[in-house]
């Protein structure tokens, strides 16, 4: 089982970073299917860091051809996290150090991304004071007003 984790500089010791398709690196860890313990530990550079789009997409593809099973980080977008749904890749939420995230994982202990964006503060128009012209920002979770 491979496990990718979005990185700045890579290696268990650094933290995931929030930015799926524009991390500068990713972390690849190899877990033995029976044991879960750590067999190997890779490093690879993210390609498609400075796409001007697509970015998330791109990475998402990647790390399907690199034979991952599953990503750990805080968000992935909804085009990356459509591309990783079907080629079978499971997406958990995860904040921090990678080795903690490991053990977290082992453990039973992280929340799979059901849906395209984790809960969170929404960022696009929701249903807040718009001063007359109908642009406010909303103040519910998920991903504003995109229904």
């Amino acid at each position: 089982m491979i496990i990718a984790f979005p990185t700045a500089k890579g290696g268990l010791d650094d933290l995931v970073i929030p930015s799926f398709g524009r991390a500068p690196t990713y972390t690849l860890v190899t877990l033995d299917d029976n044991t879960k313990e750590i067999v190997d530990v890779k490093v690879v550079q993210n390609p498609n860091v400075s796409l001007p789009a697509g970015a998330g997409i791109q990475a998402a593809s990647y790390l399907t051809s690199l034979g991952v099973n599953i990503i750990i980080a805080p968000s992935v977008g909804p085009k990356a996290f459509s591309v990783l749904a079907q080629a079978g890749i499971q997406v958990f939420i995860g904040q921090g150090a990678v080795k903690d995230l490991v053990n977290a994982f082992i453990a039973g202990q992280l929340q799979p991304m059901s849906s395209m964006i984790p809960p969170g503060p929404g960022t696009g128009f929701g249903r807040g004071m718009g001063y007359g012209r109908g642009f406010g920002r909303g103040m519910g979770r998920g991903p504003g007003g995109n229904w």
